[in-house]
């Protein structure tokens, strides 16, 4: 009998694979951890770190693919940030993290060793990904048809996170030999922050960092225009360098562009912006980037630059849309207690012309979730302090919240409730917005600020200190569509505001 299988069925019996061998107790040390290649297909997993460095105790993974299981290795990360006891009492405690590649389709098994009573629920984040997970004693399977970054929920278990960063194969990958490129290979590589090859890097070189490195320091380049390319499945972690130091970016490119594929970049310090690059055109793709210190930006890209499929947990601002014909599509970002998650100036005097934001997953929000702070500088969509700049044909659409946001909008143009409001370089209100978009908008339940939209700028000249011509279209608050005749209930437009309209087509971002 000639048997054809679809690729559900393909996925039930994997499942049902799986979770055979796992009540035979087989472990996930008994897999196969040879980091396999893919190219096209396949499952590539990376070699420890030697002595089992920065290693997860409270998470073991492994990947099964065609009836073989790779174990791939899961990184703990502490929560360092011991300055502002207040914020880290509402931020998580760790992050737990791990990373493959592959191609095909994988099923993806979470073993909790420090459960052996088992789990009584788990949530894949996020939730616009309908992801299933299955639970067998303390052990989880998710079947993963395609790569994705995602959030595993453990029941009793939010404030230790496990993210799995599941990335597609690799094409190309460079021979360590290839004298046009900086090459680490597996293991801990250190490179500083100033003085060393990593810092003056020639602009059309690439820098790769393999599955597996671990590299401290920072990497800049030699201060040329051109283009730098960045790639690869390994980490660039910023531990032990400390806050405020003159090289203040991670990745540094700040005459030149650069391209940035795959890499994790880990614990920016206090200062340190994660990518810049002051030329036109960079494009970063399927980057992670974790951080606990208060300023730590995701960076700043110059025109028409990209950033796309990216995953964030950053203190700071993340996704900046303040120059002209920037794209942000297909982004997840966990807010935590500092900073915004779509900042669109702060004291600015660039224009912001057509710049969109198009698919962002929140999944989660430390403010919203787990304490309150009166500022409305910790808005996820928010403006403050414009210093001349005008804003025109801004667009932000298919965003999706899958917990409580502190507050949705907040967008002025001078400051209002934080420090800085008293300080004049910060409160000349020069600027204006006219013309944005904001489509396909919904969160899961009401945030706990309303939202603000103040036009309360220099009242001298006409030109200056108004937000005019928003539009919101198919806005939907913990399920209900936001309307002319409700809108109050959720947004307050004071000062020199006017053009607002609320519209609905019948399509909301629930039913993508």
């Amino acid at each position: 009998m000639n048997l054809k299988l679809n690729g559900k069925s393909r996925f039930v019996l994997l499942s049902l694979f799986v979770l055979l061998i796992s009540n035979c107790n087989v472990s996930a040390g008994a897999a196969d951890i040879s980091p396999a290649r893919t190219h096209g297909g396949g499952v590539a997993v990376y070699p420890p770190l030697p002595n089992n460095q920065y290693r997860s105790d409270r998470y073991e993974v492994t990947v099964y693919q065609a009836g073989s299981g790779h174990s791939s290795y899961v990184y703990a990360d502490t929560n360092n940030d011991l300055r502002y006891p207040f914020d880290r009492s509402l931020m998580t405690l760790d992050n737990h993290f791990t990373t493959f590649s592959f191609g095909g389709e994988v099923l993806v098994q979470i073993k909790m060793p420090l459960r052996p009573a088992g789990i009584s629920s788990v949530v894949v984040h996020p939730l616009s990904k309908h992801l299933k997970a299955s639970v067998s004693g303390n052990t989880i399977s998710i079947p993963l048809a395609k790569p994705d970054n995602i959030y595993v929920e453990v029941d009793g278990e939010a404030r230790h996170p496990l993210f799995i960063f599941a990335n597609p194969p690799e094409a190309d990958e460079p021979s360590p030999n290839d004298p046009n490129v900086l090459y680490f290979g597996p293991g801990i590589h250190d490179v500083g922050i100033k003085d060393g090859p990593a810092q003056k890097i020639a602009v059309g070189k690439t820098v790769y960092l393999a599955g597996g490195a671990y590299v401290k320091g920072v990497l800049e380049t030699a201060g040329t225009p051109g283009t730098t390319t960045i790639r690869g499945r390994g980490i660039l972690s910023g531990v032990n360098i400390p806050g405020y130091s003159a090289y203040n970016s991670f990745i540094g490119a700040r005459r030149g562009s650069l391209k940035v594929e795959g890499i994790i970049l880990l614990d920016a310090p206090q200062g340190y912006q994660g990518i810049v690059a002051g030329g036109k055109g960079s494009v970063v793709d399927n980057v992670k980037m974790l951080s606990w210190a208060m300023e730590s930006d995701s960076g700043y890209l110059g025109e028409n630059s990209r950033i796309t499929n990216c995953f964030f947990k950053i203190n700071d601002d993340v996704l900046k849309p303040i120059k002209p014909g920037m794209l942000f599509q297909d982004n997840t970002v966990w807010q935590q207690m500092c900073g915004k998650v779509i900042m669109l100036g702060w004291n600015s005097t660039e224009q912001g012309i057509n710049a969109t934001v198009s698919g962002l997953d929140v999944i989660g929000c430390d403010r919203g979730v787990r304490g309150m702070l009166d500022k409305t500088s910790q808005a996820v969509i928010g403006l403050e302090n414009d210093n001349g700049a005008t804003y025109k044909g801004m667009t932000i659409e298919n965003v999706r919240f899958d917990k409580r946001p502190y507050m949705l909008f907040g967008v002025h143009i001078k400051i209002e409730d934080s420090g800085f409001a008293s300080d004049p370089k910060f409160n000349k209100g020069l600027g204006s917005i006219d013309g944005m978009v904001f489509r396909n908008i919904q969160t899961s339940a009401a945030p706990v600020r309303i939202s603000s939209f103040n036009g309360n700028g220099n009242v001298t000249a006409a030109s200056t200190g108004d937000i005019k011509n928003v539009i919101f279209e198919n806005l939907y608050i913990a399920g209900e569509l936001v309307t002319e005749t409700n809108a109050q209930k959720y947004i307050v437009t004071k000062g020199k505001t006017s053009g607002f309209r609320y519209l609905s087509t019948g399509n909301s971002a629930a039913s993508e």
